[in-house]
């Protein structure tokens, strides 16, 4: 079948249209392959999530990919970008698709908080001190059975004739909601760190009324979750994150990292 032309690019993966009803995703490195080819395949198993049918995963000149059904609209990004005037109503949205996701019915057994210790304890990007304070902060992550796709932004959100639908599960875990809500607050800040704009510390949610905000309002109230419960995952996000490599986001983590400390010193003394 032909590849056509690129429909977009990632750090991991480019995209490209693949026949009349297909997308192929090609991937710089073979390092997502086996995870989101795993991942995908259980997620088009469950109900209640709603995600493009994987076809099949082959080799191309080298590379692996995967063959995915084609979802035609564009992501919520765009339609953000194109309506900014509605990033309210868009906000709710991504908050009601994750809300949704996580309480899809499921038997799979939880890997999160296993991860995520091994992310951090492995990493040589921490420091000792870092490290040991993540790693304790560990032991708040419960073990349900939720899905949490941890890397969940409007991004990877395709808004169809049909409705939208979640893409790109490479990092898909099973635990706890709060570490993916975590993380979808962590990515939508240092969105607006690296276009310069100055971020917030989570605790000062209510004050504002962007994006961020929006969506964090709106998923802790279908929830019922706490900011304080957020605020206990702000470390173990940013340790993780930090394992990640993104130069852009450095300054942003390392800043988020040094006010959790400094916040856990106060409270000793």
């Amino acid at each position: 079948m032909h590849i056509g032309r690129c429909i977009g690019t990632g750090r991991t993966a480019d995209i490209y249209e693949y026949g009349k009803e297909c997308v192929i995703k090609i991937f710089k490195s073979d390092f997502h392959i086996g995870s989101e080819g795993k991942n995908s395949k259980i997620i088009n198993g469950l109900e209640g999530i709603r995600s493009p049918k994987l076809i099949d995963i082959i080799d191309i000149k080298g590379s692996k990919a995967i063959v995915y059904e084609r979802i035609t609209g564009p992501t919520m990004m765009e339609k953000i970008a194109c309506e900014p005037e509605k990033q309210s109503y868009y906000a709710d949205m991504l908050a009601q698709i994750q809300y949704q996701m996580h309480t899809a019915v499921s038997s799979l057994k939880p890997n999160l908080k296993e991860e995520i210790k091994n992310k951090i304890s492995s990493s040589e990007k921490l420091n000792d001190r870092v490290r040991e304070y993540a790693l304790e902060k560990t032991e708040i992550i419960n073990d349900s059975c939720a899905i949490c796709h941890y890397d969940f932004h409007p991004g990877n959100i395709i808004i169809s004739e049909n409705g939208p639908f979640i893409v790109d599960w490479a990092n898909a875990l099973i635990g706890d909601v709060r570490a993916d809500v975590s993380r979808t607050s962590f990515m939508l800040r240092a969105y607006l760190s690296r276009l310069g704009i100055d971020f917030y510390s989570i605790t000062q949610i209510m004050k504002h009324n962007d994006f961020h905000s929006c969506y964090l309002k709106a998923y802790i109230k279908k929830n019922s979750m706490d900011i304080e419960q957020l605020l206990e995952f702000e470390v173990i996000t940013a340790a993780v994150r930090l394992t990640e490599e993104i130069k852009e986001e450095n300054d942003f983590l390392q800043e988020i990292i040094k006010n959790s400390i400094c916040e856990r010193r106060d409270k000793s003394e």
